[in-house]
């Protein structure tokens, strides 16, 4: 079978065709082991490579969340459809895609990884009710898997999800990052002290489209507004890759200061 989508040195590849073209033919899929998916695969590489060089830091590698792998596989349109027509079909896709994603921890863990990063942005989208019965046990399984091996996870879904932080909370993250829509202090209130919260400053306002003075003020703002050590701050969602390199420095700059402050 051809390739179904092109790949870029600069952006993620971009799909051409789904691989499901009609949920009711997920029985046709089996879970994939790490070892045989070249992308997946690169990542335990990478995180072995970057631990045997630079021993002193661990690196926080991330893997994609299984809904968002499921909007892959389906197409996020027709899988937001396919949540209220067919759950049952879709907690099958589910499952195998969290098999995967079991068997990529495992692989880390056998590398020496210590942190992962899961990024699920199409999770955003459900609502309370379907992201509590459709993807939180997903999630919970993900994090158990972690807890198991020693791994500290963060989870990461993008906009304003107020709503849902009540639920996210408790699937075993230890990090969950809210983004700049979301008010950094109803956040707190929310989880009752289940994770640390990560954010949620503006990635473009406040790091992208401004200098560095503005990119420092802006971190060190927060930080003493929400002044807890049970949060901490950078930006709420990725970064334009053309971002001012001056501009990141200062994050971590600002972040210095807090801490000593």
């Amino acid at each position: 079978m051809g390739r179904r989508y092109p790949t870029y040195p600069d952006k993620l590849p971009t799909a051409k065709k789904y691989a499901l073209d009609d949920i009711s033919r997920v029985g046709e899929l089996k879970p994939l082991k790490v070892k045989s998916v070249p992308r997946l695969w690169d990542l335990v590489k990478a995180t072995k490579l970057t631990l045997e060089t630079e021993p002193d830091i661990y690196p926080m590698t991330l893997a994609v969340g299984p809904v968002t792998v499921v909007g892959n596989i389906r197409g996020v349109k027709d899988l937001l459809v396919d949540f209220y027509d067919d759950p049952e079909s879709c907690e099958k896709l589910l499952t195998i895609v969290t098999e995967t994603t079991l068997d990529l921890i495992e692989e880390l863990a056998a590398v020496g990884a210590r942190y992962i990063y899961i990024a699920d942005p199409v999770a955003s989208l459900m609502s309370p009710d379907f992201y509590q019965d459709q993807a939180l046990p997903f999630h919970k399984q993900i994090y158990a898997k972690m807890e198991e091996l020693g791994i500290c996870g963060r989870l990461h879904m993008c906009g304003n999800t107020e709503r849902i932080l009540p639920y996210s909370s408790s699937s075993g993250a230890k990090i969950i990052d809210i983004d700049h829509a979301v008010d950094y202090e109803k956040a707190v209130s929310l989880v009752e002290g289940r994770c640390i919260l990560n954010g949620n400053i503006d990635p473009v306002a406040d790091v992208f489209s401004c200098d560095a003075g503005h990119t420092y003020q802006a971190v060190c703002n927060l930080g003493r507004q929400i002044n807890r050590s049970d949060c901490t701050f950078m930006p709420g969602c990725e970064l334009p890759t053309k971002t001012n390199l001056e501009n990141l420095k200062a994050i971590g700059r600002a972040l210095e200061d807090l801490g000593e402050a």
